[in-house]
């Protein structure tokens, strides 16, 4: 390569290069391109920010209900799932509704757009919108709606726990009035004295009536005896009569023997049928009272040794009814302050700030977007100035070499 060549192309590299200076007088002789798209630009983003209507945002907080669980406050469903239940059945269907409300009333159809979420670590869950500033009743009413609908559905919930607690309320301060009211604490001991009195005596009756039973026993032993002394006395004088009989009977010479015989018969069929009931009453009667009254003895030393038994759990009782007494007052106070505590902690849900519309326009401002209008339209001036510069350059370039 000669040193010709060499200087055509350095030369004509340095052509092809654009300095800094060339750009800035290229831009000046374009400067009515750049001021007319910066213009333009600029009174688009007036008239945008004029027309635009103002956003505002419209928020909802809502304090889902609670109820004491052990020592920690719960809330009644996790904001999970009240958000969840919020986004996918609440929220839409206060939107139908409200919008076919006004379909029917206006006759024009409004975008109505709520969003729900919960705060980490709270039982807050916020209801937020945004909408222009003469759609924000309809923001606040459909707000309300979507709230009314979640209290309701959490309303028969806590009415139930409310109900169920307050009957245990009432219970428990009966029960200390009960307690700290002698007299009933009087009746109590009264009734269990009473009825330990009553068991002792059924126990003394029981023993009076094991004594008779014990004497009758003897009684019979005593009678068993008589019997016996009395057979043997029949049945000698039974032999006795059979031997005088029989003498009587070989004497026999007229009427005055036979009439003899005839009491002698008499006297001896008479001891034969008393000796006849003797031994009956000694073989039979007798054993059979006998067994009946140990029968009976026995039944009623069961009788009285379940009657012991009974008393001593009825003693027990009273002891401890004492004891419980002292402690149950403690006990019944708790309670009561324990069942306060939670219907105290059982709240409803409800909203804790109302559906408010904020006080300042959120999103882009008119200023900011007067602003970036400026920005925008001065950066597409240049933009629009270089692309001038560069197809008069490529059209001139054509030309010369033409």
């Amino acid at each position: 390569m000669t040193e010709q060549d060499t200087h055509g192309h350095a030369a004509e590299y340095y052509e092809d290069e654009i300095s800094l200076v060339d750009l800035a007088i290229g831009l000046w002789e374009q400067k009515w391109v750049v001021i007319g798209v910066a213009v333009l630009c600029t009174l688009l983003g007036v008239a945008y920010a004029v027309v635009r209507p103002l956003v505002y945002e419209y928020a909802t907080t809502i304090e889902i209900g609670t109820r004491l669980e052990g020592s920690e406050t719960q809330p009644v469903e996790p904001p999970g799932n009240v958000v969840a239940k919020l986004e996918r059945n609440y929220i839409p269907e206060a939107i139908r509704t409200f919008e076919e409300e006004l379909q029917e009333a206006n006759g024009g159809s409004v975008n109505l757009r709520v969003s729900a979420s919960s705060p980490r670590d709270t039982n807050l869950v916020v209801l937020t919108s945004e909408g222009a500033d003469d759609l924000g009743d309809y923001y606040i009413r459909l707000h309300e709606r979507v709230v009314g609908r979640l209290a309701s559905d959490h309303e028969r919930d806590t009415k139930l726990e409310q109900v169920r607690m307050r009957n245990q309320l009432e219970e428990a301060q009966l029960r200390l009035e009960e307690l700290t009211d002698e007299r009933v604490l009087k009746v109590e001991r009264q009734e269990l004295q009473n009825r330990i009195i009553a068991e002792q005596n059924k126990l003394e009756n029981l023993a009076g009536q094991q004594e008779l039973l014990e004497a009758e026993l003897e009684n019979l032993d005593v009678q068993e005896e008589l019997v016996q002394n009395r057979l043997e006395e029949l049945s000698e004088f039974i032999a006795g009569a059979r031997e005088r009989r029989a003498q009587t009977q070989t004497e026999v010479r007229g009427g005055a023997e036979g009439m003899a015989l005839m009491l002698i018969d008499n006297e001896l069929q008479r001891d034969i049928d008393r000796q006849t009931e003797l031994e009956e009453r000694l073989l039979v009667e007798i054993p059979e009272s006998r067994a009946s009254l140990r029968s009976q003895l026995a039944d009623n030393q069961r009788e009285q040794s379940l009657q012991r038994e009974t008393i001593d759990a009825l003693e027990a009782k009273y002891e401890k009814l004492l004891l419980d007494q002292e402690h149950r007052l403690p006990q019944a106070r708790a309670k009561v302050e324990e069942l306060e505590t939670r219907l105290a902690n059982l709240r409803e849900t409800r909203a804790v700030l109302p559906p408010r519309q904020s006080l300042n326009p959120v999103g882009s401002g008119r200023s900011m977007i007067v602003v970036l209008s400026v920005v925008l339209g001065l950066v597409l001036g240049v933009f629009a100035a270089l692309m001038v510069g560069f197809v008069g350059s490529v059209r001139k370039r054509l030309s010369s070499e033409s």
